[in-house]
């Protein structure tokens, strides 16, 4: 679907990207945000981003137990999260 989009072909991208958003499991959301965000669909990625985080997405379960993932997070700057940050209430 990336690739379909890059070449501009936005009607055969959406249509791969339809089923993935259809089937909305646990294991998606933040995969398809990153495809919103390549399509500079921000607002679209930002749903799926709150979306995948008030569905606990599984997605990256079956790679967190490796030493390489904490390593990443550390150079990302994000080694100190060990608990979701609480919410600021809108003003």
């Amino acid at each position: 679907m990336l690739a379909y989009f890059a070449r501009g072909d936005r009607v055969a991208a959406d249509t791969a990207l339809a089923p993935m958003v259809a089937i909305d499991n646990t294991a998606t959301a933040f995969q398809i945000a990153q495809i919103y965000a390549f399509r500079r669909e921000t607002d679209a990625a930002f749903r799926r981003l709150q979306h995948g985080y008030d569905i606990r997405d599984t997605g990256l379960l079956s790679i967190n137990s490796d030493p390489r993932f904490a390593l990443t997070l550390g150079k990302m700057g994000l080694s100190t999260l060990t608990k979701p940050q609480q919410e600021v209430p809108p003003t």
